[in-house]
């Protein structure tokens, strides 16, 4: 039993390889957006594509002060985790289940030529590192065990590394 789950483990935090189409895997195929006050939620691939993410972004009090050093603390279907955001744009954004490093395709025939995205045949295959294990927990509901869209709870508070927090929790429903 403790083989194949350190196997598994194993698989899971290995960079991936998909094959080739003209799109990456992380494509974007759906995507909706909701905002309340100085939070914005996205649902990224709920319904249709692959690997379904959360965008949150934050534009709050917490930044006069602790740019740089807050994390979304975010509820998902019953599931929840503290996920650090990065500071860009004078807003603080994390995005959480997204694919890290697809920004070439390699071809099958020559694995040291790379080509940009977004760029690929059949010949080749994206090369990518799958999201963190807390992520993957986190959108473990996103889909139901066909494969078809679950609705969305999805509620955020915003934490920085010193222990202020932001005292509003915004709270969305994505269908």
């Amino acid at each position: 039993m403790k083989i194949s789950t350190v196997a598994i483990l194993a698989l899971a935090l290995a960079p991936a390889l998909a094959n080739a189409s003209n799109y990456p895997p992380n494509y974007v195929l759906d995507s909706q957006c909701q905002e309340q006050g100085n939070v914005k939620v996205c649902a990224i691939n709920q319904h249709y594509g692959s690997y379904p993410r959360i965008s949150v972004v934050y534009n709050g009090q917490l930044l006069a002060t602790q740019w740089g050093r807050i994390g979304a603390r975010v509820s998902f279907n019953g599931r929840s985790g503290l996920f650090p955001m990065s500071n860009a744009n004078y807003a603080e954004s994390v995005v959480i289940g997204d694919l890290a490093g697809v920004t070439q395709c390699v071809d099958a025939s020559s694995p040291s030529v790379g080509r940009p995205y977004p760029a690929c045949t059949g010949q080749g295959s994206w090369n990518f590192m799958l999201p963190s294990s807390a992520e993957a927990d986190l959108l473990f509901y996103a889909r139901n065990d066909r494969g078809a869209a679950n609705a969305w709870d999805v509620s955020v508070t915003f934490e920085a590394q010193d222990g202020s927090r932001d005292t509003r929790t915004s709270t969305f429903r994505f269908e």
